[in-house]
This record gives C-alpha cells, sequence and structure tokens, in this order.
C-alpha cells in the first residue's frame, strides 16, 4: 500500500501537500477475479485517501463447489492529518459550526494555519481560523461558523498547514433546496 503522507520538498522545505478527496465506502469489489490453476490472482486496488483500516474479505469457490474465505486489514495512516466533519446533507439557509479535527501524531508540536478554499455556495460568519498550536500525539478540534448560501452539490476544500507537515482534504457536500417537497395528484 502506498503511503497517504504528501511527499517532502528538496533541501528541507515541505512541499505543498497532496489534496486527499478519494473517500469511497467500499475500497474494492471484484466478484469475477479468477485465479491460476495453483490458485493464485494477483489484482492493483487503488487505494483510498481516508485515514483508516480497511478490512479485507476475501470469498472463494471452486468448479467442485470447494470454498474458502479469509480476512485482514490494511492500515492506511499519515502523521499529521485534518479531517473536516461536515453533515452528508445540508440545507440551504443553514448555519453550523462545523467541526475540523487536526490530528497530531508527529513527536513534535506544530502550530497550524487553516486555510478554508472560498466557494460560492458558503461563507464563513466568524473570524478566519487563527492559528492552532497543538502539541505532539495530539488532537485539536476547530469549529468553522458556516453559512450556507445556495443549494447544489458542491466541494468544500482545507489546508493544514503546519512547520514540520500539512495535509488538504476536499470532501463534497449536498446542499438541499430550503423547504420541502409536497406531491400533489389530481385526476
Amino acid at each position: 500500500a502506498e503511503s497517504a503522507a504528501p511527499a517532502s520538498a528538496a533541501a528541507g522545505e515541505q512541499a505543498p501537500p497532496r489534496l486527499r478527496q478519494y473517500f469511497p465506502e467500499t475500497l474494492f469489489w471484484l466478484p469475477e477475479l479468477e485465479t491460476d490453476a495453483e490458485g493464485h490472482a494477483q489484482v492493483q486496488v487503488p487505494i483510498a485517501d481516508s485515514i483508516t483500516t480497511w478490512r479485507i474479505s476475501v470469498l472463494a469457490s471452486d468448479a467442485a463447489g470447494n470454498l474458502g474465505s479469509s480476512q485482514s486489514g490494511l492500515r492506511v495512516f499519515q502523521e499529521f492529518f485534518v479531517e473536516p466533519d461536515l453533515p452528508r446533507f445540508l440545507t440551504a439557509g443553514d448555519e453550523i459550526d462545523a467541526p475540523v479535527s487536526i490530528f497530531n501524531y508527529l513527536d513534535a508540536p506544530q502550530t497550524i494555519a487553516l486555510d478554508v478554499a472560498p466557494g460560492d455556495w458558503f461563507e464563513l460568519t466568524g473570524e478566519p481560523p487563527a492559528p492552532v498550536a497543538i502539541g505532539p500525539h495530539e488532537v485539536s478540534v476547530v469549529y468553522l461558523p458556516i453559512r450556507v448560501l445556495r443549494h447544489g452539490t458542491f466541494d468544500f476544500q482545507i489546508t493544514a498547514t503546519g512547520a514540520a507537515a500539512s495535509d488538504a482534504v476536499l470532501r463534497t457536500v449536498e446542499v438541499l433546496p430550503d423547504g420541502r417537497q409536497i406531491t400533489d395528484s389530481t385526476g
């Protein structure tokens, strides 16, 4: 598995963080995979940007009806990451305090600058987020006051930048129209 950690730049300078944006619920599903005569198969699996442990389950059967199964885990981790916790659905006109967790599993403290990419579907209703001092092996939560301006499907991007490590995340948010659906059939 490839590391989710961003690459380091030359001469000790930090490269911009790789934007994490691929967060599927199911990492891989291939029910038609066939093995060779010895029962071996090989596949390439694109690793998601989720910081998690994926459960790997393998089920197999042969032409004679024999069954086999196995389970394992695949841990995807990086020592510093940011995780916005937006609701799956919002409604136009909503005002929320969106929690953003900052995870620092490094052995050193960091002062983190948060940058929210502008979007025409929301506005930050408070001051821009202040720098966050976070100790080694600590988690800190910042609440972003957001007002939702219009409905549709939109991107929300946040970057957390520190001296030793940085991270950037893009999440998709669905905003529903304000009101309720009414169905009327006559006839």
